[in-house]
């Protein structure tokens, strides 16, 4: 984990602190959620700032981590940053308390898409099972705490409202996320590394 916060660490906090500032100016006080052109314009806009970042947070893991591809995000990385936004959205509508395990599944899939592969991050469970359900109960826990159902939120919405306000809970949650992220992403490579010399060394086991 460390060694890819080091590698990528401008990106990722580049993203963090950009995506809080321009989520903050979004928010509009006086506008009420509903159907208005104003509210569907902030919330699009709300939306691509946030898969923006995302994506850039995964292109810098993938880099970090592999070493492979340019510095902007890949249409792969655009797709699944956008997939995993709609689909938090729409469990977040369905209830509140389901958006802590759609936002942990959407960091296990990223961490798998900075590694090339979607389903990487879910192999950490055959290879490090133990790890990875304690890093799920870590994860479950800090997102409860920090995402919209937890006390992280509430406090911040209680002392500090307005933009400021939302600023404050868009850099704690984007800070866990990536830190997140970063971890699944560490512990998703080393199992792929782990599974690759796995195989590699078969074939010439069978050829002794």
């Amino acid at each position: 984990m460390t060694r890819l916060i080091a590698r990528a660490w401008p990106v990722l906090l580049g993203a963090v602190v950009v995506n809080a500032l321009l989520q903050a100016l979004l928010v509009a006080p006086f506008v009420t959620p509903s159907f208005s052109i104003l509210f569907v314009a902030l919330f699009f806009a709300s939306f691509v700032v946030l898969v923006a970042a995302l994506a850039a947070v995964v292109a810098g893991l993938r880099i970090a981590a592999r070493g492979a591809g340019r510095g902007r995000p890949s249409w792969s990385e655009w797709v699944a940053s956008a997939a995993v936004v709609l689909a938090v959205a729409l469990a977040s509508l369905a209830s509140t308390w389901l958006a802590p395990v759609a936002v942990m599944i959407a960091i296990i899939v990223l961490a798998g898409v900075a590694l090339g592969r979607g389903a990487a991050g879910f192999a950490a469970f055959r290879h490090h099972p133990v790890r990875a359900i304690l890093l799920t109960l870590l994860t479950l826990v800090v997102l409860v705490l920090v995402g919209p159902p937890g006390l992280g939120t509430l406090l911040a919405g209680f002392f500090i409202t307005g933009w400021p306000g939302a600023a404050l809970t868009w850099l704690g949650f984007g800070t866990a996320g990536v830190l997140l992220l970063t971890t699944w992403t560490a512990l998703a490579f080393r199992s792929s590394s782990e599974a690759r010399s796995a195989a590699s060394e078969r074939p010439a086991a069978h050829g002794r």
